[in-house]
């Protein structure tokens, strides 16, 4: 693994799981505390559509990415706060967003580019570019994680009391789904977006078992989610495997284990 830090693919491998393990430590708290996981994983499909809707125009996948990303989140969040089923909205967003991405490819005339790295993650392939775009996408979601640090909490944790509190609850879903549409797209370069709302949840839910407060779980959610990362990517230099696979697996795992030991205590 050393000898492979020579290579600057594998550093910024290295930087983008680092950066990643910002968005989704304060992300995936929030979607374990709210027991949302499933929205997010339609928002990430959604999020192919917008992949799609770049390559068909000419653009940053990326930025094609987190415009239907911020858009399916805000559409599920003014959804359910206006009293529709999860279900649903997951299911509408989770088929069209990707029968769109591949409608959009489809429109394109010439060569059909291949985006299994949007689908299943191809972390080493990150530039400096989407290194600087994660970064920028850290920065958002702290800055307003931390002004709306406890609006977010009571919203996170209890609906109805924040109501009953005053806080504008349909607006703070909008931005708590949003903090969540934006760490889907700093995900996709390490695990796709197939496999995105594992890394949302199991870091989270490990992190969860011994920390205490909704602070300290973001922390440990993403020290833990790191940790996944690197010894994913070990797995995958030293096998040959695809990189976001192997780091979905070891998440698994060490969820697997943890469960256990814990039921055993």
């Amino acid at each position: 693994m050393f000898d492979a830090l020579s290579s600057e693919f594998m550093r910024n491998a290295l930087i983008a799981a680092a950066l990643a393990s910002v968005a989704f430590g304060v992300a995936g708290a929030y979607v374990s505390a709210k027991k949302i996981a499933f929205v997010g994983g339609g928002v990430a499909h959604a999020a192919f559509g917008g992949v799609g809707l770049a390559y068909w125009l000419g653009f940053e996948p990326l930025y094609g990415a987190t415009a239907f990303a911020l858009a399916a989140s805000v559409a599920a969040a003014r959804l359910r706060d206006g009293g529709a089923k999860d279900d649903p909205i997951i299911g509408a967003m989770w088929a069209a967003g990707m029968a769109a991405g591949v409608l959009f490819v489809d429109l394109k005339e010439g060569y059909a580019p291949n985006l299994t790295g949007y689908l299943f993650g191809n972390i080493l392939t990150t530039s400096d570019a989407e290194l600087l775009f994660i970064a920028t996408v850290d920065a958002v979601i702290l800055t307003t994680a931390l002004v709306f640090r406890r609006e977010l909490q009571a919203v996170a944790f209890d609906e109805e009391f924040a109501r009953a509190s005053g806080m504008p609850v349909g607006a703070l879903n909008i931005v708590l789904y949003g903090i969540v549409g934006l760490a889907v797209v700093a995900l996709a370069r390490v695990t796709g977006i197939v496999l995105v709302v594992a890394m949302l949840t199991i870091p989270a839910a490990v992190a969860l078992k011994f920390a205490r407060g909704l602070g300290a779980a973001m922390i440990w959610s993403g020290a833990i989610g790191f940790a996944f990362s690197v010894a994913g990517l070990a797995i995958a230099y030293y096998l040959d495997l695809s990189p976001g696979a192997a780091i979905v697996f070891v998440a698994l795992v060490v969820f697997l284990v943890v469960s256990f030991v814990g039921k055993r205590r």
